[in-house]
């Protein structure tokens, strides 16, 4: 599955969760929860791969002269997931990963309160 698959397949399960939790199955209801209140899940995904896996690093390049030529759709996952540790295990890495998805969450909040017209002083819940 493509990640976009998968961010779809858990707004779909997350939704699940709230409509059981409105309908009183499943969940405890909160002191103070009310049929009638609205609410609503989203699921955003948040991608910072982009920032660190480019060809600027080089560290793609060094992982691929030194990777197996079998089961290459395995390898490119553990090259990936092997370059994602180098990459935040790094300060300079870390901190550009870091702001991305510190830039981009704040930008969905907003982009959110704008399409749902909220207002800036409105607090919105959000779920990491």
């Amino acid at each position: 599955q493509s990640w976009e698959e998968q961010v779809e397949q858990f707004a779909r399960l997350c939704i699940s969760v709230d409509n059981k939790a409105k309908s009183g199955k499943g969940s405890r209801k909160e002191a103070g929860h009310h049929q009638s209140q609205r609410s609503k899940i989203e699921v955003l995904p948040i991608s910072w791969h982009h920032v660190v896996h480019n060809r600027q690093t080089g560290v793609e390049a060094k992982l691929r002269r030194i990777t197996l030529p079998s089961v290459p759709r395995m390898r490119d996952i553990a090259n990936n997931l092997v370059g994602d540790v180098i990459y935040y295990s790094s300060g300079k890495y870390q901190h550009r990963i870091l702001s991305s998805v510190a830039s981009q969450m704040n930008a969905a909040v907003e982009e959110f309160r704008v399409t749902n017209r909220i207002p800036a002083d409105d607090a919105i819940p959000v779920s990491i």
